[in-house]
């Protein structure tokens, strides 16, 4: 048991009222860690960054007029799980229907203040927030 675990131990002592035994088992069973926010295969990944740069690469004055970077210097796969949360949060707000919310996207900054969100399921579809995780626009293929 480590110093955490004993420290709990001791504090449900003092509650009272509890198999201790069963305690002491649970505390010393390593916890399943459930799966981030962040989605990450670099295969994938890379797939989306070429579908993003081509996004990002259409009429200036259009990507401008949606608050979207016109080929940003740097397109890179972030992997920060707050990060990833805020967008997928900001994403499930949008949509009432709970069967189409999602727990897990890729998510690539482009430049500085933009992200773009590529879901689990349906990857076709490229969806754009700012820094403050403001929806600014999507973008979908006809596959």
């Amino acid at each position: 048991m480590n110093a955490s675990s004993t420290m709990l131990l001791m504090f449900v002592s003092l509650v009272g009222g509890v198999d201790h035994s069963r305690t002491a088992r649970l505390l010393e069973t390593p916890l399943v860690q459930q799966a981030g926010p962040c989605l990450t295969n670099a295969d994938t990944a890379a797939g989306i960054i070429q579908r993003v740069a081509t996004d990002l690469s259409g009429d200036s004055t259009t990507l401008a007029q949606q608050g979207l970077p016109y080929r940003p210097t740097s397109l890179a796969l972030v992997t920060d799980s707050i990060v990833c949360r805020a967008i997928v949060n900001a994403y499930n707000a949008l949509d009432t229907n709970t069967a189409t919310r999602i727990d897990r996207a890729y998510v690539i900054q482009a430049g500085t203040n933009v992200y773009a969100m590529v879901g689990a399921k349906n990857r076709s579809v490229h969806v754009y927030w700012d820094a403050a995780y403001h929806w600014l626009a999507a973008f979908g293929s006809m596959r």
